[in-house]
Order: C-alpha cells, then sequence, then structure tokens
C-alpha cells in the first residue's frame, strides 16, 4: 500500500508542478497582452507628433501602421495562448483533485507514510519559492528589458535625423538599466542576505528592521540576545530572518496596530523567538489565510512547515494583554540528524 501512496504523491507533485508551470505561463502572457496594448497606444499617440519630423520620405504611416497590425497580432495569439492554457489547467485540475481524493481515502485508513509527507511539504515549499521567484523577475526585470529593446530601436531610428531625441531616449535607457539592476540586487538579497554570512544574524536583523520601519508607521522594538550565535546553523539564521519578515509584514498589513515587539534569546541550545502586536487579533496557521501578498513571499503555512522541518515548534494566541497577536517558536541551533 506504500508502494501506491508513494505512486500517487509522484503523480499529485507531477500535476502540481505542471499547474505552477501553466499558472505561470498565463501569468506572464496576461503582463505580455498588458505591454502590447502599452506600446500599442505610445506608437499611436507618437505617431502625430514625431513620426513626420523623424521621416522625411513619407514612410513613417507605412512604418506605423506595420507596427501596429504586428502588436494587434501579437495580442491576438497571446489571448488564444491564454484561451488555450486554461483549458489545460482545468484538465490538470480535476486530475488533482482525484489523485488527493484517492491520498485522503489512504489518509484515513493511516496508510501514508509520514516520511512521504514530509518530502511533499518540502518540494511544496521549493516550488512556491521558485513561483515566486519567477514572478519577481518577469514582473519587472523581463518588461524592463522589452521596455529597452524598443527605446533602443527607436534611438537608432532618429539618431541621425535627431541626435537630440535620440540622446534623451539614451537617458532613459541608462535609467531603466539602473532599476534592472537594483531590482536584481533586491531579488538576490531576497534569496539570501550575503550580510547574514558577512556580519551575522543579529546585524541582518536590525538592517532589514530598520527597512521594514522606513515603509510603515508602526513601531518595531527588537531585543537580541543570543549567546550561542556563532554556532548557529546558516539554514536555521536564513529561517529566522524569513520568520521575522513575514510575521513584520503580516501585522503591518491587518494587524491595524502601531507597536510590534520581537525578543530573540537562546536557552539549551535553541533559539526562542516571541512576536507580538498590538493589533484586532490574531490571524493563525490556517490554510485559508494564507498571506498571498508578503514582501518575503514566505506564507504564513509555508513558515509552519519550515520551522516543524528544523525540529522546531510554534505556539501562538493573544498576547500579554488578551489582544492583538503573539507568535512562540522555538528552533534548534543545529537541525537534527535523520
Amino acid at each position: 500500500m506504500k508502494k501506491i501512496v508513494r505512486f500517487f504523491q509522484k503523480e499529485l507533485n507531477s500535476c502540481n508542478e505542471n499547474k505552477a508551470e501553466i499558472e505561470n505561463e498565463i501569468h506572464r502572457a496576461g503582463l505580455d497582452i498588458e505591454f502590447v496594448r502599452k506600446t500599442k497606444k505610445q506608437i499611436i499617440s507618437e505617431s502625430d507628433s514625431t513620426c513626420n519630423i523623424f521621416y522625411a520620405n513619407g514612410n513613417d504611416v507605412t512604418f506605423v501602421t506595420r507596427e501596429i497590425s504586428s502588436l494587434k497580432q501579437k495580442e491576438e495569439d497571446l489571448t488564444n495562448f491564454i484561451s488555450n492554457k486554461k483549458t489545460e489547467l482545468e484538465k490538470i485540475q480535476k486530475r488533482i483533485d482525484s489523485i488527493s481524493e484517492m491520498i485522503s481515502e489512504c489518509d484515513k485508513i493511516n496508510y501514508i507514510d509520514k516520511s512521504v509527507v514530509q518530502d511533499v511539504n518540502i518540494i511544496q515549499i521549493q516550488e512556491a519559492e521558485r513561483q515566486r521567484i519567477a514572478r519577481d523577475i518577469h514582473d519587472s526585470i523581463v518588461q524592463k528589458l522589452v521596455a529597452l529593446i524598443h527605446k533602443s530601436e527607436f534611438a537608432m531610428r532618429v539618431v541621425d535625423s535627431d541626435p537630440l531625441r535620440a540622446k534623451l531616449e539614451i537617458d532613459v535607457i541608462n535609467k531603466i538599466v539602473r532599476e534592472c539592476i537594483d531590482e536584481l540586487r533586491e531579488i538576490i538579497s531576497n534569496l539570501r542576505p550575503m550580510s547574514l554570512d558577512d556580519l551575522g544574524l543579529e546585524i541582518t536583523l536590525r538592517r532589514n528592521i530598520a527597512q521594514i520601519c522606513n515603509t510603515t508607521d508602526m513601531r518595531i522594538d527588537l531585543n537580541y540576545n543570543v549567546i550561542d550565535a556563532v554556532n548557529i546553523e546558516p539554514i536555521v539564521a536564513v529561517t529566522v530572518l524569513r520568520i521575522i519578515q513575514e510575521l513584520c509584514s503580516n501585522a503591518i498589513k491587518y494587524s491595524k496596530g502601531s507597536e510590534i515587539n520581537i525578543k530573540i534569546s537562546s536557552q539549551d541550545n535553541s533559539l526562542n523567538i516571541s512576536f507580538e502586536d498590538d493589533g484586532v487579533g490574531f490571524l493563525g496557521f490556517d490554510d485559508n489565510s494564507i498571506s498571498n501578498n508578503t514582501n518575503s513571499g514566505f506564507g504564513l503555512p509555508i513558515l509552519k512547515e519550515r520551522v516543524k522541518l528544523l525540529n522546531g515548534c510554534i505556539e501562538f494566541g493573544k498576547n500579554s494583554e488578551n489582544k492583538g497577536a503573539r507568535y512562540d517558536i522555538q528552533i534548534p541551533f543545529h537541525k537534527e540528524e535523520k
């Protein structure tokens, strides 16, 4: 029976990966359609004011018409692509539901191997992170690079007839390139802040909290008292950083409070994290309360799973004044050998 369950789990993982890939393709195609529409609108608006100046041979109208026709065709192709992908998505979702029902039946009669479930959780976490990174890159950097292509082509066409306009376009290109570099650095920092290795967990946490404070009116107080900080495993340090980022993000967005208190201490070879806010109440780790739009992309249910994978534990409820949310998290310094 375990072999059957493993087979179902493998099929479910494959379906979920395909589903995530198709959802990303639909998302990217939707963004591409928006970009095509904006480009088409921009070409139409600029044709009257600029093209007659730049093209003395009278071919500007033909060029604009050809460009608009090409963009319309691309928009139609993207629309058809999205429609086909949505059909695929419906079929995959039906298969996922069917496999999930079979696994659920096995679960009811206690046939599921806990190690298999843990492997599935790890894969889900990895896929969620991959999906977030892919969207971050496509939604920002890829769109800017496409804009760079259009800007550079336009500058090449007008460099002889209007050098001043070409220079202005190059200035815009330089600005976009700088923005791409800044966004890439931010993505790299979100993957793994280099300051964790260079400066340690405490300084990295304080820097992140300072950055968060610049985006909110909530006051965030950090009390850090870890004695054996040198021996903290890298994976534990990254997880602690993600925990603080996610809980701060949720408190800022949903708690409607004015203050956050964070205490991090060490005891018996473990890190103890206490997080409190003075907001309206507790959100919890319900699967239906996943926070999808956080800065870290590290939803609360996934956070809970990662803490468990590090042999840690979480307790949550109202704070000491019986209002707002409180999270008490304990994570061993070292991940135990399996």
